[in-house]
């Protein structure tokens, strides 16, 4: 139960607690991000490696050579920059380009946090412990903003899950982009990618069979074109 409300939350009871998060705080043209060390809202920081810079300096110019980059190369890019690419098309309008990014990183930090070694994550200061968190805080903090978006944008949202279906049992393993992390032998992979696929199912499901609830909802709480 818990791995389908993993899918559903972010979906359903957002477009009710947004309201109560206070409208007036929502900027529809950036988000206004902080996860240290990584990205920094204003001044605009990013520290995620070699895609640093692609993605300081992405605009509306340039951003399909860097989504071209981040797609040829997406077995080597570490998580955390899939999240910020994700972040930086929501900020200069490609909004629905953001959510394939961004489910895309939330789909592989899941696996990565399901891969981990329960044994050697540690606490604050271990690589595996501040990785975990780095992307449970993007989920939870862009999230706000991307599912925000995606709920009232319902057929982008189920393009991008069918999407993510085709491609979710290519992911390969990150255990060389993270080399001091600790994780479960790779045979506990399969089962890990199979009960995503179910979740991303399960979601898609819900959200045909319920489409005039959750637009009637949205627009109840009042976050219908906020974001």
């Amino acid at each position: 139960m818990k791995r389908i409300l993993d899918y559903i939350l972010p979906i359903l009871f957002l477009f009710v607690t947004i309201s109560m998060n206070g409208q007036n705080n929502v900027t529809k043209n950036r988000i206004p991000l902080y996860v240290t060390p990584v990205y920094q809202f204003d001044p605009l920081d990013i520290n995620v490696g070699d895609c640093s810079k692609m993605l300081t300096s992405l605009d509306i110019n340039n951003y399909k050579e860097t989504v071209g980059y981040f797609s040829t190369n997406i077995d080597l890019i570490p998580i955390e920059a899939i999240f910020v690419l994700s972040v930086r098309l929501y900020d200069i309008g490609k909004k629905d380009e953001a959510i394939y990014w961004f489910y895309t990183a939330q789909a592989k930090g899941k696996i990565f946090i399901k891969m981990l070694d329960p044994e050697k994550i540690g606490g604050i200061g271990s690589r595996a412990f501040e990785l975990r968190q780095m992307f449970i805080s993007f989920n939870r903090l862009a999230g706000e903003y991307i599912n925000g978006y995606a709920g009232g944008n319902l057929e982008v949202y189920l393009g991008v899950c069918e999407r993510l279906l085709k491609e979710i049992v290519d992911f390969k393993p990150v255990f060389s982009i993270y080399p001091n992390v600790s994780f479960l032998p790779d045979s506990n992979r399969p089962s890990i990618l199979e009960k995503q696929i179910v979740g991303i199912q399960k979601l898609m499901a819900y959200i045909e069979g319920n489409k005039d609830e959750i637009i009637r909802k949205r627009k109840e709480a009042g976050i219908e074109g906020l974001y």
